[in-house]
């Protein structure tokens, strides 16, 4: 009966979505009297040879855990809308509406070894997203950022139920100097024990500082501090409460920090360059998952001409675990990602454009244990799309 139920639930849904997906369509065709109405409609085809879901706590207990070929690999075809309506009564207020929808699905190839076939299942992860939101701008004066008022709502279906989950956020900002978000996502079952905090619900507050600065030759930088507070709800399998001390705290609470610099550097009317630093900082009341991450990037923009480009983004992360300990000679679990990627965009004509993205990433780690040697991976993405726009 669970089983028919779920099914249900999930066909509904889908039929809800796809009803979604056909009203952005729509709203494509029929323009509205009064205000802009823009749309913009992708079809892409990707393949990735690491695609994850989320490992559990323990990486022993991952299904990944021992394998000769511990990569997930797959298509996906993904069908994306989006249709934004902007309107201003007066000339200080402009009000946007947005409403987009987006269909997953998994292509995956022929499993012939047994080893293949116990990992197969990505179909389960088909499935349907759409959000709405709204947003109020206020500019007060020309010489003032805007003030903003945002609201989000948001809901996600995939044929395998565990996933099925639910997002609203409401936002507060003005200008890029400061803001503040607040978000809110719950799961259509809060009883089941899960066995990973990605499928469980959470909460969070954001609180954003922006800062422009020049400093070499006089070049705009821009320099961005973000606080994040976020608990979790606590429906967790009993592997959780204990491997990650849970059981002594009853509620996991996570206080981060994050800082980021970018540093562009145009060198003519169609290079850029740009430097990026990133750091973060998690803490909270578990040990376990406290962590630290530094970062590098460096990226460089080429414009043939308009609407025809490339991009190239190379950088290092540094990923410190301190809580999670490890059987050397080190206190705790590094890992390091060197990652490369090349994205074209090439406009056809008014309405239609052609994307291709390729991603490649090397991660390696400290652990020494056999049986975790899948934490040691390279990982490839390739992704096509056509873009419509009006």
């Amino acid at each position: 009966m669970a089983s028919a139920r779920s099914t249900s639930s999930v066909g509904s849904l889908g039929r809800v979505t796809r009803s979604s997906l056909q009203f952005i369509i729509l709203l494509c065709i029929c323009r509205p009297i009064h205000g802009e109405l823009t749309y913009q409609i992708q079809e892409s085809l990707g393949y990735d040879d690491h695609i994850e879901f989320g490992l559990s706590v323990d990486p022993d207990t991952s299904p990944l855990a021992g394998r000769q070929d511990s990569q997930l690999s797959g298509f996906l075809n993904q069908l994306q809308s989006e249709a934004k309506w902007v309107y201003g009564p007066v000339k200080a207020l402009k009000s946007e509406l947005n409403l987009s929808g987006q269909r997953y699905h998994y292509l995956e190839p022929k499993q012939s070894s047994p080893d293949q076939k116990m990992k197969a299942g990505l179909t389960a992860f088909n499935g349907y997203a759409y959000q709405l939101s709204g947003r109020l701008d206020y500019q007060f004066s020309n010489r003032l950022p805007s003030l903003k008022l945002g609201y989000q709502l948001q809901r996600q279906n995939r044929v395998d139920a565990a996933y099925d989950q639910r997002w609203q956020g409401v936002e507060l900002s003005w200008g890029r100097i400061v803001s503040y978000r607040y978000k809110r996502n719950w799961f259509d079952d809060e009883i089941t024990k899960r066995k990973d905090f990605q499928l469980v619900g959470s909460q969070l507050h954001q609180l954003e500082c922006g800062l422009k600065l020049k400093l070499w030759f006089k070049k705009p930088a821009q320099l961005n501090y973000l606080l994040t507070l976020r608990d979790y709800q606590p429906n967790l399998s009993d592997l959780i409460w204990f491997a990650t001390g849970l059981s002594q705290v009853g509620r996991r609470f996570d206080r981060l920090h994050q800082l980021t610099w970018h540093q562009p550097w145009q060198l003519n009317d169609r290079l850029i360059l740009q430097t990026e630093v990133f750091y973060q900082r998690n803490q909270g009341n578990l040990s376990f998952y406290h962590f630290s991450i530094r970062q590098t990037n460096l990226l460089a923009f080429y414009l043939w001409q308009p609407g025809r480009s490339i991009q190239l983004t190379t950088g290092g992360r540094w990923l410190t675990q301190t809580g999670r300990k490890v059987e050397n000679e080190e206190d705790f679990r590094r890992d390091f990602q060197w990652q490369i990627e090349a994205e074209l965009r090439w406009r056809l004509n008014q309405k239609f454009s052609l994307i291709a993205d390729y991603r490649w990433i090397q991660n390696q780690t400290n652990e020494t244990v056999q049986r975790l040697s899948f934490l040691n991976y390279v990982h490839n993405q390739l992704q096509l799309a056509v873009v419509l726009v009006n």
